[in-house]
């Protein structure tokens, strides 16, 4: 696994999953929104389907069981030793169950908080996702459901993974606010210069610089959503006097040189430039160690070298190189 660089906590995950014919579960943490691919682990239940994986962690962390195709969420606490989780593979909703330490954590993200967003906005009626103050109402009203629900288990709960929760809830509804205005950005950037752009601004406002955990996945779903938001921005709606500001950001010297290095580089380069200019310095590095991230498990390679080189210099203490540079290593 990989080591971490300040104090470690070890924490114990066993239970049972029943009706399991596959010789393995696979572990993975969570490297904000991915997960950590190269330090898949992988777990043999005994033929009564109990297992058993200890971990050491030095913040709460989030992960995932993979049960085949079927994935369970974990909210993995220095201060929760022991975690029992019990499920049935055959059940559709899996009859899963937690006890033992941080239970009420990891019942409430696999219950209410980590479905996927883009099918939570599915469920919004075409007129309805088209239109942000629909979409606003519809998130206001949901998201004041799941803090109830997060209310309900507060006194279970320490103070510190309560706040994380809610900050969780917050960006998981903030996300689908700004997908939402992205979604037609893309398509109509008229429509969406009229009536999402500013909406978006606005909302990108309320994203924490100061967030105390950065590997939470729906910290990250929101700071790439709302980085979506200005790629539109950037290329549908800048204005033809910011040409030689954006110049300057691509480090090149004419809009000839900036459509070269684009066409050759859909990622890499953008996000660096987009993204320094518009996030703070603490959500830039997440932001950035997230793209390196990616773009080393998916082969982008073009720029890689250079926008890691960048990392490294901006961000020297960084608690996401370790992993970074791992991923330079095999490449």
């Amino acid at each position: 696994m990989l080591c971490l660089p300040l104090s470690l906590a070890a924490v114990t995950i066993e239970g049972q999953v029943r009706n399991f014919t596959f010789p393995e579960v696979m572990f993975n943490l969570l490297f904000g929104r991915f997960h950590l691919f190269m330090d898949d682990e992988i777990i043999l239940p005994d033929a009564a389907g109990n297992f058993r994986y200890e971990l050491e962690v030095d913040e709460i962390r989030f992960a995932q069981l993979k049960f085949k195709d079927k994935t369970i969420q974990l909210f993995l606490d220095p201060a929760a030793e022991r975690l029992i989780v019990e499920l049935d593979y055959a059940a559709d909703d899996l009859a899963l169950r937690f006890s033992g330490d941080s239970a009420a954590e990891n019942t409430f993200i696999n219950q209410r908080l980590y479905p996927n967003y883009h099918d939570k906005l599915r469920t919004l009626l075409p007129e309805q996702s088209s239109n942000p103050d629909a979409v606003d109402h519809f998130a206001t009203e949901e998201e004041t459901v799941e803090v109830d629900q997060l209310n309900e288990i507060r006194d279970q709960i320490s103070e510190a993974n309560y706040e994380l929760l809610r900050r969780e809830i917050s960006a998981y509804y903030l996300t689908i606010r700004l997908q939402a205005g992205n979604n037609i950005g893309w398509r109509n950037h008229e429509e969406y210069e009229a009536h999402w752009m500013m909406r978006s601004e606005e909302l990108g406002k309320l994203i924490d610089c100061q967030s105390a955990n950065k590997f939470a996945p729906y910290f990250n779903h929101l700071i790439h959503t709302y980085y979506d938001h200005l790629r539109i921005k950037y290329y549908y709606l800048r204005s033809p006097a910011d040409s030689t500001l954006w110049q300057q950001r691509f480090g090149v010297n004419s809009e000839a040189a900036l459509a070269d290095l684009k066409r050759n580089d859909k990622y890499n380069v953008d996000l660096y430039a987009i993204g320094k200019a518009g996030f703070c310095e603490a959500i830039f590095e997440k932001l950035l160690s997230n793209r390196i991230f990616r773009s080393q498990r998916d082969g982008d390679y073009e720029n890689l070298i250079r926008i890691y080189e960048a990392f490294e210099e901006q961000f020297p203490e960084s608690k996401y190189l370790p992993v970074l540079k791992a991923g330079m290593e095999r490449i």
